[in-house]
């Protein structure tokens, strides 16, 4: 019996040592991960939709500055960014325990922290392919009409990177905490695309520099293209003062990392104690 025994725990510690690596399994869930992008069509309908806007702008505008020619090009390069995270990470967390695929996934040899990050890492890549691409597609425009590369364009797209990672936390933060993938997608879009800009106008309007922001720092990405740099203004419309703000580079860069670390910890946090319903 005893020998019996011994045989078991050999056999289970054999199985544990043939488990894959967590390396392996998070490119595994990764990789799975962006297969579904791929046969959902939502990134090749985010690289259409890509192509279409950065060609409407060349043929409606082509201005012989480079510099103003490519931030007119990547105008809408934020608005792409709160679309593509809301596509790729609006349900990434909630999806498993809304469609029950969690009673499937989770009893696996494979640990929450692994799925999850496995997860972000496939919208974090889906996202910047589609960023990557806009960048891509601008500086050959720019460059075949007027002939030259823009300048600043590697920190404009660094600055995107971060921005795409703040926003992915958030998505995900917020995915983690909702009851249904509707409602996260929904939440997810209008806090990047309506309440935090309604939020810094209307602080702007009263005096108040919106720096904590992520919407307001990820400003930069483009701004960065305008020599020299500007500076915060105000303008008078008779009694009223309209304050005028500018992100600056430095705080903005340190608000993005803050985000992307602390949304997406809290996003860990939740998601490795949620319960299935």
């Amino acid at each position: 019996m005893c020998g019996k025994n011994v045989e078991d725990m050999d056999a289970i510690k054999e199985r544990v040592e043939t488990l894959p690596s967590t390396f392996k399994q998070l490119f595994t869930v990764s990789s799975f991960e962006f297969l579904k992008f791929l046969r959902g069509k939502r990134l090749l309908a985010m690289l259409l939709l890509t192509t279409i806007t950065v060609f409407l702008t060349v043929a409606i505008s082509r201005p012989e500055n480079s510099n103003d020619f490519i931030s007119n090009l990547l105008a809408f390069i934020t608005t792409f960014v709160v679309i593509s995270v809301t596509l790729f990470g609006g349900d990434a967390v909630v999806s498993e325990f809304e469609r029950k695929t969690g009673y499937l996934v989770f009893p696996l040899p494979l640990e929450r922290s692994v799925l999850i990050f496995g997860k972000y890492l496939s919208a974090l890549t889906a996202s910047m392919i589609v960023v990557g691409y806009h960048y891509l597609l601008s500086i050959i425009s720019v460059f075949l009409i007027n002939g030259s590369l823009p300048s600043k364009v590697g920190l404009s797209f660094l600055y995107v990177f971060l921005y795409v990672l703040s926003a992915l936390s958030i998505a995900f933060m917020i995915s983690a905490f909702m009851k249904g993938t509707t409602g996260s997608s929904i939440l997810t879009f209008a806090l990047l695309f309506l309440i935090f800009p309604s939020i810094q106008s209307a602080l702007s309007f009263a005096g108040v520099k919106p720096w904590f922001l992520v919407t307001f720092a990820a400003g930069i990405s483009t701004l960065i293209f305008e020599h020299p740099y500007p500076k915060d203004t105000t303008e008078q419309f008779g009694n009223i003062t309209l304050h005028i703000y500018y992100p600056e580079v430095a705080i903005s860069i340190i608000v993005m990392i803050v985000y992307a670390i602390l949304c997406l910890l809290l996003c860990w946090k939740k998601a490795i104690t949620k319960e299935m319903a």
